[in-house]
C-alpha cells in the first residue's frame, strides 16, 4: 500500500512539474523590422544585420533559446508590450517607454539622425524644426522619430507621412512624393545601395534632431533572472571584442 502511494505521488508530482519544465525551455520570441540596415535586414531570406547578430550571440552566450520574426514595426511593438515571453529590438530607450519594458543593452551605440532631402530640391531650406513643419516628412510608424515629431507639434496627414518600413520612405523621397525623411547616414547609405541609387541624389538638410542607443525591450513578465543573464552575456561580448567584430564585419562588407 505504501509503495503504491509513493508511485501515485511521484506520478502526480511529475505531472505537475512537466508543464513548468516545458515552459522554462520555450524560446523567447523576438520581433524586429526587416529593413533597417545595417542593424536589421533580410539577407538571402534570413534576418541579418549588426543588431540581429548581437542579439543572437547574446542569447547563445546566456544559454537562452530565441525565435525571431519580422512583423510590421507597430505590430512588433504591440506584441512585446502585451504578450508574455516576447521582446523587440532595436528599440530606443526613451523616457516614455522606460516603464513599459525590461531592458538589455545597449546593443548598438547612438547614431546622429538627420533630415534628408533630394539634392535637386534647392527650394527646401531647413534651419530648425519649425522650418521642417512646412514640408512632408516620411517616418516609420511608431518608431521613436515618429513619436518625437508628434511631440514637437508635427501632425499626421499634414506634415507627417507614416509607412511600415524605411524603404518605402526612401522610394517616396526619390519619387518626390515626400519632401524629407529622417535617417542616420549609415542606414541611408546601405538602403540607397540596396535599391541601386546613389547618395549623390540626396543630402542632409538639418543637423541631428535626436540620437539614441539601441536596446532590447522585453515584455514585463520576463523574469529578472533572465534579464540579468542576458545583460551579463552582452557585457561579456562587448568586453571580449565580439560586438566590435560583428560591427566591423557589416561596415566593411556593405559600406565603401
Amino acid at each position: 500500500m505504501f509503495s503504491r502511494l509513493c508511485v501515485f505521488f511521484n506520478i502526480l508530482i511529475i505531472g505537475l512539474l512537466a508543464p513548468l519544465t516545458s515552459n522554462a525551455n520555450e524560446p523567447l520570441r523576438g520581433n524586429t523590422i526587416h529593413s533597417w540596415p545595417p542593424y536589421m535586414f533580410l539577407e538571402e531570406g534570413r534576418i541579418s544585420g549588426i543588431a540581429t547578430d548581437i542579439v543572437r550571440a547574446t542569447f547563445e552566450r546566456a544559454k537562452i533559446a530565441l525565435k525571431l520574426d519580422i512583423p510590421p514595426w507597430a505590430r512588433a511593438y504591440q506584441i512585446a508590450l502585451t504578450e508574455k515571453d516576447t521582446f523587440i529590438y532595436m528599440l530606443y530607450r526613451t523616457e516614455d517607454r522606460e516603464s513599459s519594458f525590461k531592458w538589455v543593452g545597449p546593443i548598438v551605440p547612438a547614431q546622429p539622425m538627420y533630415f534628408y532631402k533630394l539634392r535637386s530640391r534647392s527650394e527646401i531650406s531647413i534651419n530648425s524644426l519649425e522650418d521642417a513643419k512646412q514640408y512632408t516628412v516620411g517616418v516609420v510608424r511608431n518608431v521613436a522619430n515618429h513619436k518625437f515629431l508628434l511631440k514637437q507639434g508635427f501632425e499626421e496627414g499634414k506634415n507627417i507621412a507614416a509607412v511600415t518600413n524605411p524603404k518605402q520612405n526612401l522610394k517616396k523621397l526619390l519619387a518626390g512624393r515626400i519632401d524629407l525623411l529622417i535617417s542616420s547616414e549609415l542606414t541611408l547609405a546601405m538602403q540607397m545601395k540596396e535599391i541601386g541609387a546613389s547618395m549623390r541624389e540626396i543630402e542632409s538638410s538639418f543637423t541631428p534632431i535626436e540620437t539614441q542607443a539601441g536596446y532590447i525591450g522585453f515584455n514585463l513578465q520576463i523574469s529578472d533572472e533572465k534579464i540579468q543573464r542576458l545583460q551579463h552575456a552582452l557585457e561579456s561580448l562587448q568586453e571580449d571584442g565580439t560586438v566590435r567584430e560583428i560591427q566591423d564585419k557589416y561596415i566593411s562588407k556593405y559600406l565603401p
